[in-house]
């Protein structure tokens, strides 16, 4: 028993020790990244290396994604990803699975999450404080000005994650980002993305579809309120079958 327990132990140590050193290398390695000789491009392929083996590894997750061919730059020149929110994993299945160049608008509270703030820095997220109203118009602007330049941004219109229900009524405001860079909408669905944490250490398949672009002149004359309704309508109706058939 005293042997077995102190293989154990052993094993206890190694897996800490790895831990350490990866939470150290990573550490160096994003701290590298922010130098001034990487460029945006650079920053995000390493982001996007880094998620795309390091996520399943981690979480024992994969990700299922239908549409994807209509993220193509041919299809889509600007565009904003609006999504429904389940769990932080829903950012780490993106981030996986969305291989065009893309960013994230999140809450004021993730930029005090040591690793996943200054990750999310590197690929321009933006944090969006509710309770500063000119710092959350100047969130909302800079990420006008980045999806102008061609990167897609991806928004919770939720505004919050909704673990229980289907999904949370989606917020008018967040559609000012694609008004205001006339950019097509990209409504999508994640299912799934609720159970990795809670099926863990065994593997789940978070499942993500992708809908067909809203271009800026179809929405143009229509309110905030309106096209919230609109891809509320999209997103929910699909994410309520996919239940019902599970």
């Amino acid at each position: 028993m005293e042997q077995f327990l102190t293989i154990i132990g052993w094993i206890f140590l190694g897996i800490v020790s790895a831990l350490a050193l990866f939470g150290v290398a990573l550490h160096i390695s994003l701290n590298e990244f922010a130098k001034a000789k990487y460029t945006d491009i650079d920053r995000w392929n390493f982001i996007s290396w880094l998620t795309s083996w390091g996520i399943p590894l981690m979480t024992f997750s994969r990700t299922d994604v239908e549409g994807l061919e209509k993220l193509s730059e041919e299809q889509v020149k600007t565009g904003v990803i609006y999504a429904n929110h389940h769990s932080i994993f829903d950012v780490f299945a993106l981030l996986t699975a969305l291989k065009r160049r893309h960013s994230y608008i999140s809450k004021i509270e993730i930029s005090k999450v040591f690793f996943l703030n200054r990750g999310m820095q590197l690929i321009r997220c933006g944090f969006l404080d509710r309770s500063n109203p000119r710092a959350a118009v100047a969130t909302v602007n800079n990420a006008v000005e980045i999806v102008k330049e061609g990167v897609l941004m991806v928004v919770f219109p939720e505004g919050t994650r909704e673990v229980n229900a289907p999904l949370g009524k989606f917020k008018a405001g967040s559609f000012k980002i694609a008004t205001k860079a006339k950019a097509d909408i990209i409504p999508m669905t994640i299912y799934n993305s609720q159970l990795v944490g809670k099926r863990w250490p065994r593997p789940t398949t978070v499942k993500i579809k992708i809908h067909d672009p809203i271009a800026y002149e179809v929405y143009k004359n229509l309110d905030t309120p309106q096209i919230a309704d609109m891809v509320e309508r999209i997103v929910k109706q699909d994410l309520v079958m996919k239940q019902t058939s599970s």
